[in-house]
């Protein structure tokens, strides 16, 4: 790390946390869904796995300009992998 820091060279950790049992219940209840052939519960399921995902973020930068601070700085945690989302939709071409 110390490197990185002479080099100045920022660094963001991103980790993507999924509570393991309920992840596994709720993909199992989408499969069935499925494959009973109810296709909308059978998403919604699977929004709902999606919704529990966590994202744990940490930007460490520190240059030879911040060598003052007595920490690395971490981001807060962001709600779920939906908000984590970064890319736009692409637009719609106006009916004519």
């Amino acid at each position: 790390m110390e490197t990185l820091k002479l080099a100045e060279i920022n660094v963001a950790f991103v980790m993507e946390v999924a509570p393991l049992d309920k992840t596994i219940s709720g993909i199992d209840t989408a499969a069935q869904l499925l494959d009973s052939g109810k296709y909308y519960e059978g998403n919604q399921a699977l929004k709902g796995v999606e919704d529990g995902l966590r994202l744990d973020v940490a930007d460490v930068s520190s240059g030879p300009d911040k060598a003052s601070s007595t920490s690395d700085k971490t981001a807060p945690t962001v709600g779920s992998a939906k908000s984590g989302n970064t890319t736009a939709p692409a637009a719609m071409p106006a009916n004519k």
